[in-house]
C-alpha cells in the first residue's frame, strides 16, 4: 500500500465525521469549532506521524511511490535471505543432531564398560525423533488382554478359565503388549499354592516357560509380580518350597522373551528405599559339627541371607553390585569404632570382612566349641554395617541394633 493511500484512509473517517456534526448543529456551536480544531489538529499530527514513519523506512527515497516499491524489493531480498539461513541453520541442525546421537551411544558405551550406567536406553531418539516409549492404554491392554488369553488356552488346549493368572504389559517399551500366563489348578487349602505350568505369549510367539510347579500366591493374590529396570520390566514369579522361595525373572527383548541372569537364585523382590533387587539365598551354614575324629563336616541351621543388585542398562539385566575385601583397619575407619575388637572380645574369631559397591559391609565371624568327647561345633554368624545410613542393619524387623542384631546366620561370600 502507498504512503498517499494511507493519509486518505486516516482522513477518510475523520471527514466523514466533520461532515455529521456540521449538518447536525449547523456549524453554529463554539465548542463545535473547538473540537473541529482539536480533530484537524490530530488529523494533522497523524499525517505527520505517518510520513515521518514512512521517511525513516525509506530514508533513500524521495518519491513515495517508489520508496514503497523499493521497500518491497528489498524484503523480497531479505526474505530470500532470511531463507537461505533457515536452510543453512537446518542443515547444521541435522549436522549437530547426528553428531549428538553417536555421541550419546559412544557415552552408552563406556558406562557400560564401568557397570553403573546413568544413561537411559529409553532416553534415544527413536526414527520419528520422539525420546518418548509407546503409551498403552488401559483400554488397548484389556483388549489385548482377551486376545492373549484365547492364544493361550488354544495352544495349551485348555479352557480360558483354565488361564487363572496373567500379567499383561509393554515389558519393553515397544509400543506391543505381551504376557506371562499361568496355566493350572487352584490352591487345594489355604497351606498350598496354584500348581500348573507358566507360558509366555506375544504377536509371534506362544510358548511354555516353566515346567508343571506349584507357586507362591502374593499378598495380591496373584502368583506374578513386575520388577522395575531402569529402562523395561520384568515378569516375576516364585517356586513354592517348603521353608524357601525361589523367584523366577524373565524379560522381553523385542519379539524374544528371556530368562534373566539372577533368576533362580532366591527370593527376589525390590527394596522400596534404595531400589536395589534385594536377592534372599536360603542356605544351610548355620552351624558345622565334626564328630571325634572325623574331617567329615555335617552342616546344619537354615539361613536367609539378603544380596544386592542394579539393574546394568548397558546389559539389559540386573547384576550383583561388585564386592571386595577389606582389612580390620579399613573396617575401622569406615565405622569409626573396632568392630573386629568388640567381637574377639566376646570370644568370636573374625573371619572375611566385605565391602560391596552400594555401601553395604558382612563381616564374618565364628565361635568353635570342643566338647568332651572329641567332637567340636562352629557356629557361623556375620555382621551387616551399611554406610548409607551409618549404621548396623537390623536383620529381622524386630527394632533391635546393633552388631549383635545384623547377624542373618551363616557366612556371606565374594561371588
Amino acid at each position: 500500500m502507498k504512503n498517499r493511500d494511507i493519509k486518505k484512509m486516516k482522513l477518510l473517517p475523520v471527514t466523514i465525521f466533520l461532515l455529521g456534526s456540521m449538518l447536525f448543529s449547523g456549524c453554529s456551536s463554539n465548542a463545535s469549532a473547538s473540537k473541529t480544531d482539536e480533530t484537524n489538529d490530530n488529523v494533522e499530527a497523524n499525517t505527520e506521524a505517518v510520513e515521518q514513519t514512512a521517511a525513516e523506512n525509506d530514508t533513500d527515497a524521495k518519491d513515495s511511490d517508489v520508496t514503497v516499491d523499493e521497500s518491497d524489493a528489498k524484503t523480497d531480498e531479505t526474505t530470500a535471505e532470511a531463507n537461505e539461513g533457515t536452510t543453512e541453520a537446518q542443515e547444521t541442525d541435522a549436522s549437530e543432531n547426528t553428531d549428538g546421537v553417536f555421541e550419546n551411544n559412544t557415552d552408552t558405551t563406556a558406562a557400560n564398560a564401568e557397570g553403573l550406567s546413568d544413561v537411559s536406553l529409553g532416553e534415544f531418539v527413536d526414527e520419528a525423533g520422539s525420546s518418548e516409549k509407546a503409551e498403552i492404554s488401559e483400554a488397548d491392554k484389556a483388549e489385548m488382554t482377551e486376545t492373549l488369553i484365547k492364544k493361550v488356552a488354544d495352544e495349551a488346549k485348555v479352557t480360558q478359565q483354565d488361564v487363572r493368572h496373567y500379567l499383561v504389559d509393554d515389558f519393553d517399551g515397544d509400543g506391543k503388549i505381551e504376557g506371562f500366563m499361568f496355566v493350572g489348578e487352584e490352591p487345594v487349602d489355604e497351606w498350598s499354592g496354584y500348581s500348573g505350568t507358566i507360558w509366555f505369549v506375544g504377536d509371534s510367539e506362544c510358548k511354555q516357560i516353566h515346567d508343571e510347579f506349584e507357586y507362591v500366591t502374593y499378598d495380591d493374590g496373584s502368583i506374578f509380580r513386575t520388577l522395575e529396570g531402569g529402562d523395561k520390566k520384568f515378569a516375576a514369579f516364585s517356586d513354592m518350597y517348603t521353608t524357601a522361595a525361589v523367584t523366577n525373572i524373565f524379560y522381553v527383548d523385542g519379539a524374544d522373551c528371556k530368562e534373566s541372569a539372577v533368576s533362580r537364585i532366591g527370593s527376589a523382590y525390590i527394596d522400596e528405599e534404595t531400589g536395589d533387587l534385594i536377592i534372599t539365598i536360603s542356605a544351610y551354614d548355620s552351624m558345622c559339627d565334626y564328630e571325634a575324629g572325623s574331617d567329615e563336616p555335617m552342616w546344619t541351621g537354615h539361613t536367609w541371607k539378603p544380596y544386592y543388585f542394579y539393574y546394568n542398562k548397558g546389559a539389559g539385566d540386573f547384576a550383583e553390585y561388585g564386592a571386595k575385601e577389606i582389612t580390620r583397619e579399613e573396617l575401622k575407619s569406615i565405622c569409626g569404632s573396632d568392630i573386629a575388637a568388640v567381637l574377639e572380645s566376646e570370644g568370636y574369631e573374625i573371619g572375611q570382612i566385605i565391602e560391596r559397591d552400594n555401601g553395604i559391609i558382612n563381616i564374618n565371624y565364628s565361635q568353635t566349641t570342643v566338647n568332651a568327647d572329641g567332637s567340636k561345633s562352629i557356629d557361623y554368624k556375620n555382621a551387616t554395617y551399611d554406610q548409607r545410613y551409618h549404621d548396623f542393619v537390623n536383620a529381622w524387623g524386630d527394632g533391635e541394633t546393633g552388631i549383635f542384631s545384623s547377624d542373618f546366620g551363616g557366612t556371606y561370600y565374594i561371588n
